[in-house]
This record gives C-alpha cells, structure tokens and sequence, in this order.
C-alpha cells in the first residue's frame, strides 16, 4: 500500500481520522533522471505522487487505476508522463502548485497516454494558494475519453483557487471527431 503523507491541505485528507492517505509509488525528494517504468499501480489513495522533488523525472508505460483520489500527482519538480494506462479514481493526472515558504511550480508533460474514467478529470491543473504560480501542463497525443471533464483547470472540488494558467492540450482524441465539449466528446 505505500507510503503516507501528512500534509494538512485538501488535497490530501485521505484518514479524516489522522490526514494520511496512501501512495502506491512516492517520489519524495528524488533527484533528477528517476524513472517509473512498467508498472501496475492501484487501490491506493494516490497512485504516483511526485513531491518535493528537483528536475525532471519520468513514469512511462505504468497501468495506473483506480486510485482513489488522483492517479498520477506532482507538487513539484517536472514529470514527463509518456504511454501509460490511466483509468479510474477522482483525477487522472494533476499538477497542484502550492504558495508560501513552499512554493511550486510543477510541471506535467502528458505524452501518449490513455485517461479514461476519471470522476472529477482527466487532467487538472490546480493551485492550492492564490500566491502560488499555476502549474506548466501540456497533453499531446493522448486519448482522453469518459471523464467527468477532460481538463480541469478551474480549481472546483478541491479546495483550490484555479489555476489561471493556460493548458496545452492540442493533438488529442477526445473521444469524437468533432473534438473537446462536443455531444459524445470530453470537455475542457
């Protein structure tokens, strides 16, 4: 089952009892060039949780569903995301930029991957502070399809204040020919 956070803010209020949730792979201050290569994450919490970390790191070819809360998550650092099966929980994959003495400013590089199914989003970018700068996400050639919404980047629903950042999501399939936010299509 992981590891646990204890992080007081919203979006990591798995026990309502103690504030911990579990994380299937923790990235807790990782230096640069780690990688998360082939595997299958699930029933956690959060399923891949980037934190405090420096450079760019990588999660390619994983299976991740049915994560409670997020899928994939990054506070900090950069995290490329190439060719993984995403499905299931609250959120796909999210960026969350957090202010004060711990401030962020994470980037989310989404290339190749399938997220379907999320409840909330697909993908979101979010800040948990109005002093924080919003999240760097990009989305290329995914296949994004049955989420509450593909992209998210107002902040509802977790106690965020909006991203204010605009997301690159060009080239994706959105689940119909006619694009995002038509009938039969994820939004954004």
């Amino acid at each position: 089952e992981g590891e646990e956070c204890n992080l007081s803010l919203p979006v990591c209020r798995g026990d309502p009892a103690t504030g911990t949730q579990s994380t299937g792979v923790l990235l807790y201050e990782a230096p640069t060039g780690v990688v998360v290569n082939r595997n299958t994450v699930s029933g956690n919490d959060s399923g891949i949780y980037d934190s405090a970390g420096s450079g760019t790191h990588i999660v390619s070819g994983n299976v991740l569903r049915d994560n409670r809360y997020e899928n994939l998550f990054v506070d900090s650092a950069t995290l490329d995301a190439n060719a993984n099966r995403i499905s299931g929980g609250a959120y796909g994959a999210v960026a969350v930029s957090f202010g004060g003495a711990t401030s962020s400013n994470p980037a989310l590089h989404l290339n190749g991957n399938t997220i379907v199914g999320a409840a909330k989003a697909g993908i979101a970018a979010l800040r948990e502070e109005v002093g924080a700068d919003p999240p760097n996400v990009s989305a290329h050639f995914n296949r994004i399809v049955g989420n509450g919404v593909g992209v998210d980047n107002t902040g509802a629903g977790t106690g965020g204040v909006g991203s204010e950042g605009a997301i690159d999501a060009t080239d994706n399939w959105w689940g119909c020919n006619a694009g995002p936010g038509q009938p039969g299509c994820d939004s954004v």
